[in-house]
């Protein structure tokens, strides 16, 4: 595909952006992020900037699922990318051209984010890794400037071959790419076409190839071929100017790719595996199996008492109701009257009554009419003394109450409530105006915390939810504190105003109010 007016496409490379795929690719390439799946959702980065959000669904175990709820740019999100810039130093690239790939190759470099990983391979007669995975540009550059022509023989094969194997053992990022810049020539052992297309598919890693060539067209057959295997583009430039302009466009593709937010519809994060897929009318993504870890322990254990103090009052009313259907109606036991004890002198015939409690001891009742005698009431067996027990009665243990405290769901312009940054000359208020803010040492991050060196690129997120907000530490290195309480890796509590946050080492304290204080 060559890139005259008319046919030219936009060369979007991962890092900074992904080749345009050519028109007859079938397949769609996709990396799948568990971040929020805890609140029954899965995002999804596509490597096709020309897929329309709005014609995707999510296939879950096999059935159809949801649209997208929501999509953003790929600039707006936590996420990075690894990949590697594998470039042919052979003898054919000699003088201007491979000056020409050095300009490129550092344009490149200088649009990668914090979060972005790039390793730097170069190939002729063996293939040497120039630079590691890293996220810094100086030490980057400085290996591009050291590139040098090596021999007339190129190891094409062996080249690509290593550097699928360099990302599968890479795990900082889970968008993983490779770039290859050849003429597409291949002058030694490795393995053959097909093996390396089927090792980039099973890997989920898309090989994109720039083909700059004087040579005839057929070498390059192969490496497109590859490319469209791997869900990855392949495009020919006629000189390596258009290399050049070509990388620049680029960098502005991947970051307007499409981040897709799916709310899940027929599965739920129970701590199972379970099979996606994203569909588009004509193509899909390959299946993925992803295990959806079950809600944070603390929500866990809440619904589990909630459900466990449901059952138990359920039990309770009905073996009230079976046991008073079931009881017997009290029987009166006569109280014995004691024998009456002969008296010397005879007596007037009398009624006890209740007035004899407040006689006299020894005085004699006054002298009324002679009544039939009344038979003592029987006292229910209920109303007998009981003898308590010795020692003090314990009190009932009574539940505090819980005040919770609704936060009106946050929008751009009218934040929930705020983040108070201590301990720094700044003194700055971060707003938390939408569901996710996160923090980090990113720029990407809403809250970017640049200056402390004990924060993660993408450390932790206050996430809202039907009227709470909750933090979520992203398994951060130094773990993030709350009110003194270690929050667990991979995990989120539920925040409450007045709340003391520390981050690496920085000190924040949640804030209500419109306007912070």
């Amino acid at each position: 595909m060559g890139l005259g007016t008319a046919n030219r496409r936009v060369l979007a490379l991962l890092l900074a952006s992904q080749l345009a795929p050519c028109a007859d690719n079938p397949y769609l390439h996709a990396t799948f992020y568990l971040a929020n799946a805890g609140q029954g959702t899965v995002e999804t980065a596509l490597d096709s900037a020309a897929v329309a959000p709005a014609a995707t669904r999510l296939a879950e175990d096999g059935r159809p699922g949801n649209a997208p709820a929501s999509s953003k740019q790929f600039r707006a999100s936590p996420y990075g990318v690894t990949a590697i810039l594998a470039i042919d130093t052979s003898g054919s690239v000699k003088g201007a051209p491979l000056d020409s790939v050095r300009t490129a190759l550092k344009e490149f470099v200088s649009g990668a984010r914090p979060q972005d990983r790039i390793a730097i391979v170069s190939f002729a007669d063996s293939v040497d890794i120039r630079q590691g995975f890293t996220a810094d540009k100086t030490q980057l550059i400085q290996a591009i400037d050291a590139l040098r022509v090596g021999s007339r023989e190129t190891l094409l094969n062996a080249a690509i071959g290593r550097g699928l194997s360099m990302l599968a053992a890479e795990t900082s990022n889970a968008r993983k790419h490779l770039l290859v810049i050849t003429d597409g020539k291949n002058e030694g052992p490795g393995p053959s076409p097909a093996e390396l297309s089927d090792t980039a598919r099973k890997l989920g890693i898309p090989v994109d190839c720039i083909g700059v060539t004087r040579l005839a067209v057929k070498y390059l057959e192969p490496m497109q071929a590859l490319a469209l295997a791997s869900g990855g583009a392949y495009i020919r430039a006629k000189g390596y100017e258009q290399l050049r302009q070509a990388m620049r466009q680029g960098i502005d593709g991947l970051l307007n790719s499409p981040v897709l937010t799916f709310r899940l519809a027929r599965v739920r994060s129970d701590g199972a595996s379970h099979t996606f897929q994203v569909t588009v009318p004509g193509t899909a993504t390959d299946l993925v199996s992803m295990v959806l870890p079950a809600p944070p322990g603390s929500d866990a254990v809440l619904y589990a008492s909630i459900g466990a103090a449901i059952a138990l009052f359920g039990i309770g009313v009905t073996f009230l109701l079976h046991s008073r259907k079931k009881q017997p109606a009290p029987v009166e036991t006569p109280v014995p009257v004691p024998p009456v004890v002969a008296d010397d002198q005879p007596r007037k015939a009398r009624v006890a009554t209740v007035y004899e409690r407040n006689e006299v001891p020894g005085s004699s009742p006054p002298d009324r009419p002679a009544k039939a005698p009344m038979p003592k009431k029987p006292v229910p067996p209920a109303q007998a003394s009981v003898p308590r027990a010795a020692g003090p009665v314990a009190a009932p243990v009574v539940k505090p109450t819980e005040f919770r405290y609704i936060f009106e769901a946050p929008a751009p312009g009218q934040p929930t409530a705020w983040l108070r940054m201590s301990g720094h000359p700044e003194q700055v208020s971060y707003p938390i105006d939408h569901s996710e803010i996160w923090i980090g040492t990113a720029e990407a991050n809403r809250i970017c915390v640049r200056w402390d060196a004990a924060v993660s690129r993408v450390h932790a997120c206050i996430q809202w939810q039907g009227g709470d907000l909750y933090l979520l530490d992203n398994r951060s290195t130094n773990g993030t504190v709350v009110n003194g309480r270690r929050v667990d890796a991979g995990t989120r509590i539920r925040l409450h105003l007045g709340d003391q946050i520390v981050v690496g080492q920085t000190l924040f304290s949640v804030q209500a109010g419109s306007t912070p204080d």
